[in-house]
Order: structure tokens, then C-alpha cells, then sequence
């Protein structure tokens, strides 16, 4: 029975915003905490809840606790003084503290606190230190550098990172103990092929007959939806049977997106629809013939996984950062422009159906093969055992020189 205890860790997440289901960052710490729960180890999540921004526990699964305080937004920074007092109490009994993105006051208290009790801390960067995103917002940035966010990452156990590329920015950004390389996932349902076209285009009569160029994620400036509407007025009449649907939550883009398309002249071949989620996600995935990704800067997108795990062609920019796509045949990777976007497009929408179907199979195959949470939940399992017990044993293999 001891050895069992020992098997079965308690670890903390913290994050500083967990009220957009549609984040990348919400997604990853809802399906590890419920890969973590399956094998028996308990989790929390702490994290603010601010004004019309409140922390969503449903999202979680019922075995994760949430542990929410009332918070002040303040600019992005999240100043939530009794949740650090929260933090002050409980922290303690836990094994690990794992921290979910950067530049907000909630991971800081974490960080430090962890730190008192001799809990070692995990930092994931969830793309926040990429060239783009740093310098976006920049000023609130710098200061947030200067008062704790470089001193933080030194101070942690590991810094996280997805990719091999956020690695690099990392070390360029500050000197951490140890960086552990473990990509984002996307749940094993996703490639069962659950979606149903269907049951998609039967709400949206205006699809019918036409094939789907698709943009699924959040309604945002870092997304490069600017460009993907420029690169789409350029080619949108040499295909006429292909149209574009922009699907996501609004994240304070979508007036500017719907102004894009009014101007461009191509609001009969571009639809701007809702978010959706579970089932109705996996429908409009099924009723995608390809998925564009023109972002600025991201971590490794968890929207481009998907589209792949259902066996999707795609197009996605180099701010991606998830060249392995193209070198596997799965689609187009291209710099983050209109010309060269457009370009793809085109070559996309010449493509036979049976050409479409095997970039698809490959991006599937890759995805299967490495990026879905069971797989990756066991690598943060042996990196949280190897942090509890003191880094006594070699590092696991995750764990990249510094």
C-alpha cells in the first residue's frame, strides 16, 4: 500500500486565466488533469476568477478539483491577493506545482510559495515566449520581465516547452535549471472518426455542395485571420466550388475579421460561424476537404493537431511552429504571408480528392503515433516522479540539456 501512495502524485495546476474553453492553454490543462485522474494521482487546479471572466469548472473532469478566488483582471495581470493566500495555505501538501503560461501575477505567487515549501515547480510556456508573442503587448511584458517573470523561470525546477523551437527561446530568454521538451496532445476521440458532416452542413444550408477550406481557433489578431482574408480574396474566384469558414470564439478580432471580409468583397464565399465544442467540433472537422492555420506566433496549436487527428490536409505558417507537419506530407507549411498563403491555397484546391485523402492519412498516422494525451500525459508522469524525488535518478529522456 505504501508503494502505491509513493506511485501517486498530488500536483498543483496554476493558472492565471481559466475562462476561454476555446485556449489552447484551458485545453491542455483539461485533458492532462483528466489523463492524470484516470491513473489515479490527484489533481488541482487553482486560479482566479475575475469579472465576467469566471474560472469554468465544468470544463474539468469531475475528479479534478478547481480552487477559484476572486481576482482583479488589472490589464492582464491577474492581481488576486486571496488566492494567494489560498496558495499560501495549500500549497504545501502537494507534490508537484505546475504553472500554465506566463506574464501573470496567479503562476508568480505559485512559483514563490512552491519554492518556500521546497515543492519543485513546473513552468509550461505555452508559446509565450515565441519572438511575436513576447513583443505583443510588449510594455506590460517588460515589466512583467523586470518584476518576476525572468526571475521565476530561473527560479523553477523545469521550464516546459513543446517543441524543440520554444526551446530555443527559452534559453535566449533566461537561464532555467532544466527544460523539459513534451509536445501538447489531443484526445484519443478525435481520431475515431466520430464527426459527421451531415449533421454540420444540415446548419448551415448556405455549405451545401461546396468544399470547406476551415479555420478553426480563437478570433484573433495572432491568429492571421487579417491575412488569411487577403490571401483568400486573391484566389477565392479562380475556386469557385471551395468556400472559407472561420469558425472560433471571438477573442476581441471578430469585428475587424467581419469589416475584412465586407471589404474585400468575398462575404458570399467567406462564413464567419460560433465556436463549438465536443461532437459539434468533430461534425465540422468531418465537413472540412482542408484546414488553414496562418498564425503569427503559437506553441504548438492544439487546433492543428486536431484537424490533422481527424485526417485533414493543411496549411499552416511557419509561426506555427510544427514544420514536422510538412515534413511528413501532411500539408503546406509557408511564411506568414498573403502572397505565399494564397499560393498554397491554390495549390490545395488543385489537388485530386484522392491527393487530399493521403495528406490527410499522414498527418493522421503522425498524429496517432505521438501526439495523443495518453502518450503524452505519461511523459509529464515520469518528469513530475523524477522532480519528487529529487532528481536522485538519471533525468528521463524528455529533459533536454541546458
Amino acid at each position: 500500500m505504501a508503494n502505491m501512495e509513493r506511485q501517486h502524485l498530488s500536483i498543483a495546476f496554476v493558472v492565471g486565466k481559466f475562462y476561454a474553453e476555446g485556449s489552447g492553454v484551458t485545453q491542455s490543462i483539461v485533458e492532462l488533469s483528466r489523463e492524470l485522474t484516470k491513473r489515479g494521482h490527484n489533481v488541482t487546479v487553482f486560479s482566479p476568477s475575475y469579472k465576467g471572466r469566471e474560472a469554468k469548472g465544468y470544463l474539468l473532469d469531475t475528479k479534478v478539483r478547481l480552487v477559484s478566488a476572486p481576482g482583479f483582471w488589472c490589464y492582464g495581470l491577474g492581481v488576486s491577493p486571496k488566492l494567494k493566500q489560498t496558495l499560501a495555505n495549500e500549497l504545501s501538501a502537494f507534490d508537484i506545482v505546475h504553472t500554465h503560461s506566463l506574464w501573470m501575477l496567479p503562476t508568480h505567487y505559485a512559483t514563490r510559495i512552491a519554492e518556500k515549501y521546497g515543492i519543485p515547480t513546473v513552468v509550461s510556456v505555452h508559446g509565450c515566449l515565441d519572438p511575436w508573442a513576447k513583443h505583443h503587448s510588449g510594455w506590460k511584458k517588460v515589466l512583467a520581465s523586470w518584476s518576476f517573470q525572468r526571475s521565476d523561470i530561473q527560479r523553477a525546477a523545469v521550464i516546459h516547452a513543446v517543441t524543440r523551437m520554444e526551446l530555443r527561446c527559452i534559453k535566449s530568454y533566461a537561464k532555467a535549471q532544466a527544460v523539459a521538451v513534451i509536445p501538447n496532445g489531443i484526445p484519443q476521440e478525435v481520431v475515431e472518426g466520430k464527426g459527421n458532416k451531415e449533421a454540420f452542413i444540415s446548419q448551415y444550408p448556405e455549405l451545401h455542395g461546396a468544399r470547406i477550406i476551415m479555420f478553426m481557433s480563437r478570433l484573433h489578431i495572432k491568429k492571421g485571420l487579417d491575412i488569411l482574408v487577403d490571401a483568400w480574396r486573391h484566389v477565392c474566384r479562380e475556386t469557385v466550388d471551395w468556400k472559407l469558414v472561420i469558425i472560433g470564439p471571438d477573442d476581441g478580432y471578430g469585428a475587424a475579421v467581419r469589416r475584412l471580409i465586407t471589404d474585400s468583397g468575398i462575404a458570399d464565399r467567406t462564413f464567419v460561424f460560433p465556436p463549438c465544442y465536443g461532437q459539434a467540433k468533430y461534425d465540422a472537422l468531418a465537413a472540412a476537404d482542408c484546414f488553414i492555420l496562418p498564425s503569427r506566433s503559437e506553441g504548438l496549436p492544439i487546433a492543428l493537431l486536431e484537424a490533422m487527428g481527424a485526417g485533414k490536409p493543411v496549411v499552416f505558417t511557419t509561426g506555427c511552429c510544427f514544420s514536422e507537419a510538412a515534413t511528413c506530407g501532411a500539408g503546406y507549411e509557408i511564411p506568414c504571408d498573403a502572397i505565399s498563403l494564397a499560393g498554397a491555397i491554390r495549390r490545395m484546391t488543385q489537388l485530386s480528392a484522392e491527393s487530399l485523402a493521403a495528406m490527410g492519412k499522414r498527418g493522421k498516422e503522425l498524429v496517432e503515433r505521438d501526439y495523443l494525451w495518453p502518450n503524452v500525459t505519461e511523459k509529464f508522469v515520469k518528469l513530475y516522479r523524477w522532480l519528487r524525488d529529487g532528481k536522485r535518478a538519471p533525468p528521463p529522456p524528455m529533459v533536454a540539456e541546458i
